[in-house]
């Protein structure tokens, strides 16, 4: 059987009241902080939460990209681009174990107990000792302050032709969902300009 997310629990940040339903794959837009960037969406409400744990699952692949795609309103999906969406969450996936917990920043799955996060996101460039997901297990408010926090993000803003780099090497390892490459294709709108937050000064 596939494995595949699904909400672990309502800790710290959770607006889905959903039980046992997969995670969406990641849509990830140009305004991360808002919490497409560090939170997970399910596929029943498309509600947001924090933290996902990995389950075996009897779902086939194809539906669960179809239930995907079905959340985020697209109806000319194709059988084989819904294959390629879960696919790519299963490959994305393939570090973890049946019951880890799990969570999401800027592109990359991580688990929870992460240590020493170095990586170049989808839109910044991280280095954390501990990820806020975890630190805010003892203090809520970490996530808010942190990567809820536009000045975090553009502090940290990668050029654009990284910000490509790091899509296509995505892409590349099967990673980059249909449902994101139609996002992040050019010319597509993700957000309109009044989400960027202003640098302060």
């Amino acid at each position: 059987m596939p494995k595949f997310l699904f909400k672990a629990n309502d800790d710290v940040i959770s607006h889905c009241s959903c039980i046992g339903e997969p995670a969406l794959s990641t849509g990830q837009l140009d305004c991360p902080w808002c919490g497409c960037g560090w939170l997970i969406c399910c596929s029943r409400c498309t509600k947001a939460f924090t933290y996902a744990v990995v389950r075996e699952t009897d779902i086939s692949l194809v539906e669960l990209g179809r239930r995907d795609a079905t959340a985020r309103g697209f109806t000319s999906i194709t059988d084989q681009e819904c294959a390629e969406l879960a696919t790519g969450m299963e490959r994305a996936l393939e570090p973890f174990r049946i019951g880890d917990l799990v969570v999401y920043l800027d592109g990359e799955y991580l688990a929870l107990d992460a240590k020493r996060v170095r990586f170049d996101g989808y839109f910044a460039a991280h280095d954390l000792d501990v990820l806020p997901h975890a630190e805010a297990l003892g203090d809520p408010e970490v996530l808010l302050r942190t990567l809820g926090d536009g000045a975090y993000w553009l502090d940290r803003e990668l050029p654009r032709s990284r910000v490509h780099d790091q899509i296509r090497r995505h892409a590349g390892r099967g990673q980059l969902s249909p449902v994101t490459r139609r996002l992040r294709a050019p010319g597509a709108r993700s957000r309109p300009r009044t989400c960027r937050p202003r640098r302060a000064g």
